[in-house]
């Protein structure tokens, strides 16, 4: 995730994946805020630079980078992702959220996000950048950006486990 300011503006202007993205700032949140959407409308929020929320389509979680660690959906559940680096390979551990952890990781994500739409809906908020392969107007964006985050607080989700 970015480090310094300047890494900031390069995820706005290089997360070309993301072919419409907004860059933006909300009081409830220290930082920058960049969200974005693929072409298969899967749906991306970076919070500064942690955390990282990433949805399907349908606006069910798939992966997260939260206080430096990775998650990613797994089933009915989340699952904690350590990298280990031995000289030859990279070992990819899992661990499974109990379900407690998990209502809690889902929890902790609905209320930041929760905080981040209540700003967006009384309009407080400032525009920093704005890119759209598709032409949108940042009104537009921002409309999307709201209807997909009522869809995740109001149904927080977890995509099918990853192959």
């Amino acid at each position: 995730m970015a480090r310094d300011q300047q890494d900031r503006e390069d995820l706005i202007a290089e997360a070309t994946g993301l072919v419409t993205r907004m860059e933006f700032t909300v009081p409830s949140f220290d930082g920058p805020i960049v969200i974005g959407w693929k072409r298969n409308r899967a749906f991306s929020i970076y919070l500064d630079q942690d955390p990282v929320y990433q949805f399907d389509a349908i606006f069910r979680l798939r992966r997260a980078y939260v206080k430096t660690r990775l998650y990613r959906s797994q089933g009915e559940t989340i699952a904690e992702l350590t990298r280990h680096q031995t000289p030859n390979q990279t070992i990819l551990a899992r661990i499974d959220l109990d379900l407690l952890s998990c209502a809690e990781f889902l929890q902790t994500m609905t209320s930041t996000l929760r905080s981040i739409l209540q700003d967006i809906s009384q309009n407080r908020f400032a525009m920093v950048a704005w890119i759209s392969a598709d032409n949108l107007s940042p009104d537009q964006i921002l409309n999307s950006l709201t209807l997909a985050l009522r869809a995740i607080v109001d149904n927080p989700s977890l995509s099918p486990a990853l192959r």
